[in-house]
């Protein structure tokens, strides 16, 4: 029996070791799936071969055809089998490893003694895991945790009696497998972990820290549990409670006595990933300062005898990152001290340490100087690429790998590049650049780059995205030009993309949208033209749109504001009903109905019942499954009606507010912004009242506002400077001069002036419309005295906001 168990730890060891990599290697075997059919047939047989395997046992189990001291080494070998074979694994792995797992506890003859099952609960947690490993379902996680709590709550039934080191190995090892695997998704997604998911992997760690408690269990922690518990509070951020944990189990080892009848006879000694977790956590909430504090503790250790690991090249690519996230002038400068600081530590200290600068080092630290306001960063950064190229080409290694130049080196010093053009109003820059200077310099960067692929296409490889980037930087350059130069920047854009064909590198679809969104800003009957050829390239299958290629198209349509534009917009529209039947990436949304709701509030000139078509095509998107209207929807048809010149607009627009506020619920929690979107609607009722005062208009214009701030307050929204001016000056302006303001008028407007001076928005216009229209005395109650506005001293508190 010993024997097995030795054999078994090194399979499970290897296991873990493997998973890391399961993504990649999954992402390899669909490649060949979809390239080799031969190869698709083995890899059928091989699932079928374990899973037949499994079969067989089970049914041997159920006509006792097989020895029950033997059913749980067999469950063993199955389970590493699944595992080793895991390239493979299936949806119906899981409930497969769950029902071995299953049949191996129910033919136990003394469970209690049986070494292996603590053994079986972490192999099946792992394959129920890796079986849906792309995209780890609920229901596989809540299983997996049901499975993990089984084995805490019967540990008198299932850990080996005398065997403390074998249960600790393995019941920590399905643990800290089931939470990394948790906390590593969400960090991927840059998200924190769903209060679900949280809950349950602090009820394992409670139920674990418990036992480890209690003398009588023969369990006790290790590193790889302590490890899992600092990824979860660093993914908490939390970083420093995870400081804090890591302190603690240091002292613990440090001054603890082996013992042979102590529980705490191997304290655990952390591990390398658990500094650099709280460092990458230092680095999630911008604390460089504390991220560096962590690599220092690690390197004065050193000099002791002690069980902090030395730093190695992840921990100190994690605190360029935490400097890079920081940002700030300085970011670039500390970025690059940390470099030097790392070749120093490397070739000085006698152990010769792990800390060489990698490419994730260099591209880290070009992030830096991105990310900084300096006014040298784009010189610094295209200074430490040209270094990483004369390393490539030297032959410099890393201990981990050769540094060399990556397509994301490239493309930061680029986009530092462009971004120095985005901040030439800076006043902090010590001299103003010239876009085109900036666009020479990015041409010249991705001259090197290509020069490089052609050189060693295995060193460098070409992708569209840098090639984007310098279609960027010409879109920024035309902002500085005019006339003829600034047709000119159309047609280098319209060369890039020449240039990638050139280069063996086909465009995407972001492509095509980066150029159509930079030719309608330079000029919008190019962009028209060019989504023209691109719709008629799709049609004859040469190329893939996607819906935001139709909506570059009728911005630029929107952007040209031509008496046909309602009509070569809506004939868009038709065009993208009939693809999307066959094509669904082409569906419309309710931003290309905004699109065209904004053509149609421009065209009231040349379109008489344009405000009716708007009014109609917002019931359209009410009607449809696929879309819903936006605030953005409701705002840009009020603006429709606002600019007709139908007689009962201001009613049109009431129905419009009315309509909006029966929906408001749902609007808010679709928008996700329950007052910003919602006031943008009633500030756009109140500028339509304050454009429609004529004569003929006034009444009406001055109800629909009295009906606006009151149905404002009902729904409890929050007024902004634009509400209480847009009220105001309806006030001043519409009130007719040879008729009193009616008492419910008055007292709307006494109401208004209260919330206006709480919230900190008067004005010396808003006291004025108020002086003209109220009664002195009024006046006097609600300011304080009875003082000309225009001489009267505003409180500072009134107006705090304006």
């Amino acid at each position: 029996m010993e024997r097995v168990v030795e054999t078994s730890s090194l399979h499970i060891g290897h296991a873990r070791d493997v998973s890391v990599d399961v993504k990649v290697s999954n992402t390899n075997t669909d490649d060949n799936n979809n390239n080799n059919n031969n190869n698709n047939s083995v890899l059928h047989v091989q699932v079928r071969s374990y899973q037949r395997k499994a079969n067989n046992l089970l049914e041997q189990v159920k006509t006792n055809r097989v020895q029950s001291r033997l059913v749980t080494q067999k469950v063993e070998e199955l389970l590493l089998q699944f595992l080793s074979e895991y390239d493979n694994n299936i949806l119906s792995d899981g409930p497969l490893a769950l029902e071995l797992l299953n049949t191996a506890l129910s033919n136990c003859s003394s469970q209690k003694n049986e070494r292996l099952v603590p053994r079986l609960f972490s192999l099946t947690c792992q394959v129920m895991i890796r079986s849906d490993y792309r995209n780890t379902s609920v229901a596989t996680i809540n299983e997996v945790h049901r499975q993990l709590w089984r084995l805490l709550n019967g540990y008198e039934q299932y850990f080996a009696t005398n065997d403390i080191q074998y249960n600790t190995h393995h019941v920590n090892d399905a643990c800290s497998y089931y939470i990394r695997h948790i906390v590593y998704d969400a960090n991927k997604k840059r998200r924190k972990l769903d209060y679900r998911k949280n809950k349950q992997i602090n009820q394992l760690i409670d139920r674990l820290a418990k036992l480890y408690r209690n003398p009588s269990v023969p369990l006790m922690t290790n590193p790889y549990i302590d490890d899992s518990v600092i990824m979860l509070l660093c993914n908490q951020r939390k970083p420093r409670e995870a400081y804090e944990l890591l302190r603690k189990r240091v002292e613990k080892k440090k001054t603890s006595l082996p013992s042979s009848s102590s529980k705490d006879l191997l304290p655990p000694e952390p591990l390398v990933s658990s500094f650099t977790s709280i460092i990458n956590g230092y680095a999630k909430i911008s604390q460089p300062e504390n991220a560096l504090r962590v690599v220092e503790w690690m390197l004065s250790a050193q000099n002791e005898t002690t069980v902090v690991p030395p730093p190695n090249v992840s921990c100190f690519n994690a605190l360029l990152h935490a400097y890079a996230m920081a940002g700030g002038n300085d970011a670039g400068f500390k970025a690059e001290q940390t470099l030097e600081w790392m070749e120093q530590i490397c070739d000085e200290t006698e152990q010769h340490l792990d800390t060489m600068p990698d490419d994730i080092s260099y591209n880290i630290c070009i992030n830096a100087w991105a990310r900084s306001n300096h006014p040298d960063a784009p010189i610094r950064a295209e200074d430490l690429l040209r270094r990483i190229i004369s390393l490539g080409e030297a032959g410099m290694c890393s201990n981990s790998n050769q540094v060399g130049p990556s397509e994301e080196a490239f493309t930061a010093v680029m986009n530092t590049w462009v971004n120095c053009i985005s901040n030439n109003n800076n006043n902090n820059l010590r001299k103003k650049v010239d876009n085109q200077e900036v666009t020479d310099r990015v041409t010249i960067i991705l001259d090197l780059m290509e020069r490089i692929s052609e050189e060693d296409s295995d060193r460098l490889t070409l992708s569209v995205i840098p090639y984007t980037v310098l279609i960027k930087a010409w879109e920024k350059t035309a902002q500085q030009r005019r006339g003829l130069e600034r047709q000119k920047c159309g047609d280098k854009i319209l060369q890039v993309v020449q240039r990638m064909r050139a280069k063996g590198v086909a465009p995407t679809t972001e492509v095509y949208n980066s150029v159509l969104t930079a030719l309608e800003e330079i000029a919008a009957i190019n962009a028209v033209f060019y989504f023209l050829e691109l719709e008629q390239q799709y049609c004859d299958g040469t190329i893939q749109l996607n819906t935001r290629t139709f909506n570059c198209g009728l911005n630029a349509i929107a952007a040209l504001n031509r008496p046909d534009a309602v009509e070569k917009a809506t004939d868009i529209l038709k065009r993208m009903f009939k693809y999307c039947e066959s094509d669904r990436s082409i569906l419309p949304e309710t931003f290309t109905f905004n699109i065209i709701l904004k053509v149609l509030s421009r065209s009231e000139s040349h379109i008489p019942d344009a405000a009716a078509r708007a009014d109609d095509l917002l019931s359209e998107m009410d009607s449809m499954p696929s879309v819903t209207p936006d605030f953005i929807s409701y705002v840009t048809c009020i603006i429709a009606w606002g600019r007709s010149h139908e007689k009962d607009k201001m009613k049109r627009v009431t129905n419009l507010l009315q309509k909006y506020i029966s929906s408001l619920d749902e609007r808010n929690h679709q928008d996700g912004n329950d007052n910003k979107s919602s006031i943008a609607v009633f500030n756009a009722v109140l500028s339509v009242c304050h454009h429609n005062l004529s004569p003929e208009l006034r009444v009406d214009s001055l109800e629909t506002a009295q009906v606006t701030m009151t149905e404002l307050r009902k729904v409890k929204g929050t007024a902004d400077q634009i509400t209480y001016s847009s009220f105001f000056r309806v006030v001043k302006e519409g009130s007719p001069v040879d008729r009193p303001p009616t008492t419910l008028f008055l007292n709307l407007i006494e109401k208004e002036l209260i919330r206006c001076t709480s919230d900190g928005y008067i004005t010396r216009d808003i006291l004025t419309a108020v002086y003209q229209v109220a009664s002195t005395t009024v006046f006097t109650n609600l300011v304080g005295q009875n003082e000309d506005p225009r001489t009267f001293s505003i409180p500072k508190a009134w107006s705090r906001n304006v």
